[in-house]
């Protein structure tokens, strides 16, 4: 993998990692029923994970997403 995926790769980490920790703060407590929701039905966290670190698949989004969540419990 060249630098440039890497550091791609480690901002699209960080900003999951940085929703994750609001999420377990309680900041997405507005939304309805996100503790009985799979990953992929986190439809607004998505989206603000692609609008804080744009350019990924959507498939990337949720598997970062899912990763951070659960390590950061």
């Amino acid at each position: 993998m060249t630098k440039k995926k890497q550091s791609v790769r480690k901002s699209l980490l960080k900003a999951s990692d940085k929703i994750s920790d609001e999420v377990w703060q309680g900041k997405w407590d507005h939304i309805p029923n996100l503790n009985g929701k799979v990953i992929p039905e986190w439809t607004d966290i998505l989206k603000e994970l692609e609008r804080r670190c744009p350019g990924h698949t959507k498939e990337k989004y949720e598997d970062a997403l899912a990763r951070s969540h659960f390590t950061r419990r």
